[in-house]
């Protein structure tokens, strides 16, 4: 999947070098975890995807032909 509604939240309060450098947090309920083609979890600094799991989350696509 590469699209989802609603993944991260940033409170207006944070600092503004923590704002200008993320997302946000993960939604509470989400788990957010970056991930290598091999779907091992990265080490810091390395290339990986975002991969989020939760509740608002789709499971598939009602069409994967047209996708």
């Amino acid at each position: 999947m590469t699209e989802v509604p609603m993944a991260a939240v940033a409170d207006p309060l944070d600092d503004p070098s923590i704002l200008a450098a993320t997302d946000g947090r993960s939604i509470p309920g989400n788990t957010t975890r970056l991930i290598a083609a091999d779907h091992r979890p990265v080490a810091r600094g390395e290339i990986g995807e975002v991969q989020i799991s939760g509740r608002g989350i789709c499971h598939g696509c009602t069409d994967p032909v047209e996708t």
